[in-house]
Order: structure tokens, then sequence, then C-alpha cells
């Protein structure tokens, strides 16, 4: 495992070009000195959907591109047989099997093609090998309370409770969150160096908690993120989990994760009443990642870097066990325009800067 030797920015995931290529260069650009990340691309395609771009080998899943829609059929003839198909896959360790494909998620093919191909983007060479030495790499994966909640079967039931699938979605997201980790790493045989992967699981719904929407069980959400993020882990790399609403941050706190990714902007008050959970993740080396640059227009409002910078100093410095941080948006920005988006990103490269 690996520890942040400074300050960094780095973004939430969704950008909303419909260019891969476009996205991959805007990242090397303002990221080129912090930790980079593939961009998921909603706008491109209904395939680059957060609760689409994952579904792939789930059994049963049918996605409806034209009515962008997509369910489980669980009453389908094929969907015993899918699920002993994926069963044995994870059994068997065959992380090939459960791979994403470059239309579901063209952005990260796009970033892994120009770190290994295209030396253009970097001042510091690998002169052993003539490719560029990267050496953070974000990645993203949709957390399975959100995939399990909104993802419904035939019945229009959450397949979350479904007895199977509930079971293979878990060990489904562990073995893409893998294969996204080898993914990224590269062939270091090959010039990719030595990278450090970080995953962030997006778990939006756990927003809900409290809700009588939210009817499972702490210490199930608990278990679930667990199998995730210690897949995570099996792979020597960093585990965060992004939630960008309020919550119970202590059930999150209580997991195995690395990093807290929040919405500092709208919720930091929120997580610094949960004190002693917070207290104890920082002790063990937890590492916060704050959403502090609001993902709208309010980011470009004069004067936002110095007010968002103080405001950080201010819990930085004064909360004991906090350590070196990263800085995003508050959440992705995929719904947005472009320009706004930008701007977006480049403030978080800035209050790194001011930060120091």
């Amino acid at each position: 495992m690996f520890y942040l030797e400074k300050n960094l920015a780095t973004g939430i995931g969704s950008l909303p070009y419909q260019e891969a290529k476009q996205a991959v260069d805007f990242i090397l650009s303002c990221f080129k000195d912090d930790v980079l990340f593939w961009p998921q691309l909603p706008k491109k395609s209904f395939l680059e959907q957060m609760m689409v771009q994952f579904s792939e080998k789930l059994p049963g899943v049918v996605i409806d591109q034209k009515n962008k829609n997509i369910f489980v059929d669980t009453k389908n003839d094929s969907f015993g047989r899918e699920a002993e198909e994926c069963f044995q896959n994870y059994l068997d360790g065959n992380l090939d099997y459960f791979a994403v494909s470059p239309e579901y998620a063209s952005g990260l093919y796009a970033l892994c093609d120009k770190l290994n191909r295209d030396t253009s983007h970097f001042s510091k060479e690998n002169t052993s090998s003539g490719k560029w030495d990267v050496s953070l790499i974000k990645g993203q994966i949709v957390g399975p309370i959100t995939f399990g909640m909104n993802l419904l079967d035939i019945d229009k039931q959450p397949i979350i409770y479904h007895p199977e699938l509930k079971e293979c979605l878990i060990k489904l997201l562990s073995m893409k969150a893998r294969w996204q980790i080898e993914k990224l790493a590269g062939d270091r045989g090959q010039g990719a160096g030595d990278r450090k992967i970080i995953i962030f699981i997006d778990e939006p719904y756990l927003s809900c908690s409290g809700s009588s929407f939210f009817t499972l069980k702490k210490e199930d959400v608990i278990e679930k993120l667990n199998e995730l993020i210690d897949a995570v882990h099996s792979e020597d790399a960093l585990c965060g989990i992004h939630c960008c609403g309020n919550t119970d941050w202590s059930m999150i706190l209580s997991t195995n994760l690395d990093i807290l990714s929040f919405d500092a902007y709208g919720y930091l008050d929120n997580l610094l009443l949960y004190s002693e959970a917070l207290d104890n993740f920082l002790a063990r080396d937890g590492i916060l990642s704050f959403g502090i640059v609001p993902n709208n227009e309010e980011a470009l409002e004069k004067g936002k870097k110095e007010e968002l910078a103080v405001r950080l100093k201010k819990v930085i410095g004064g909360r004991r066990g906090v350590g070196k941080v990263l800085i995003t948006s508050s959440c992705g920005c995929g719904t947005l325009e472009i320009k706004l988006s930008e701007a977006i990103n480049h403030l978080c490269v800035e209050i790194v800067k001011e930060l120091g």
C-alpha cells in the first residue's frame, strides 16, 4: 500500500465530452502534476451511464439503448446458466471474463492507450523504456448499494433483494474493480513504471440512509462495501468511497476504506459532527478527499479560490490527524457544459497550489 506524499487534485470521474480523446487530452493537461483519472462520458453513450457502465456479464441484464432503459430479466430461460457462469468465473479468478468493453468505457481505453503510447504530455521520462512514468492514476466503479438498489428486476424489485443476484452483483463488481486496476497499472515490463492505483466506489444512494427508502441494515451495507474494498486491496490499490450527499458517515467510516470522498462544499459541517468515527478513521491513516469545488456556476464567482482555500486550511489545520488530502469537485461534471466543467477542474488544481 502507499500514502500521499503531498496534497493533490483529481476528478470524480464523469466529464461532459462526447469524444474520449478530447476528454483524455484535457485530463492530461489539467492534472499532469496531480492524480490522473479515466473519464466517464455519459453524454457520449447510454452505455457510459453509471448504472449501465459496469453491468456487462450480470446475469439476466437487458439494455435497451433506444429507450435508455436497463433492467434484469430473472425469468429468462438463460438466467440460471448465466448466473452459474458468472459464479464459476469468479471462483476461477478469470478477470478477463469481467472486463469492461471499450464501448462501455471509451475513456478508460483512451487514457491507457495514451499513457502507453504517447510521450508528448509529460515532462518526466522513464529513459530505460522511452515511456512516461505516471505515478498515480484513479479509477472508479459504481458501488454495490447504489447498483443493487437502483437496478430493478422484471418485477420492478431492486436486485439487491434477489437471493442470487445480491451475491452475484458484489462478486461481479469486485472482479471488475480488480480487472480495472490491472488495466490501469499496465504492463510494467513495457514501460508503465510503478503506477499506483486508486479506485473510488461511487455510492450516491447512501445519501438515502435513514430514510424510508433505505431498508438495508447498517451491518449488511458495511459487509457488502468491505467485500468490494477488500477486492481492491488484493491488487495493492487504495480504495475510496464517494458519496455526494449527506449520510450516516459513521457507517461509511466503519468500513475498510482508505479514502473518504465527500461533498465538502455542501456537507463538511455534517461530516464533522461524526467526531469519534472521523478521529478513528484519521488515526488509521485514512485520507480525506474534499469535494470543495461546487460543480455548478458558483465555482466561477470572484474570489472563490481564496474563499475555499481559507475554509480548507481552517479544517485541515484544526483537525488532529489530517495528513495530505485530495481536492475534487463536489460531484461529477458529466451533465455540465464543457467550459464550466473545465473551469471547475482547473479550480481544484489551483486550490491545491494554495494549500501548498
